[in-house]
């Protein structure tokens, strides 16, 4: 793991939280006021599926361990 990694800005993590936040707040409200809020559903849905898309990708656009590398004398 590189310095860049480690330090790196993490949007699936972002995503990820934001999801969980939106719908644990959503319930909060339900439980204080009796309703769901539809707009924090939304955008906690679209977020989980957002965090799991970049997850995803960053799986896919890994290079295969697999493969053997030619050494050059």
């Amino acid at each position: 793991m590189d310095e860049k990694e480690l330090f790196g800005f993490s949007w699936s993590g972002l995503f990820l939280v934001t999801a969980v936040s939106s719908i644990l707040f959503s319930f909060v409200l339900k439980l204080l006021d009796g309703s769901h809020s539809p707009l924090l559903i939304k955008i906690g849905v679209v977020s989980a599926i957002l965090g799991l898309i970049n997850i995803l990708l960053k799986q896919l656009s890994k290079p295969v361990s697999g493969q053997k590398k030619k050494l050059v004398p």
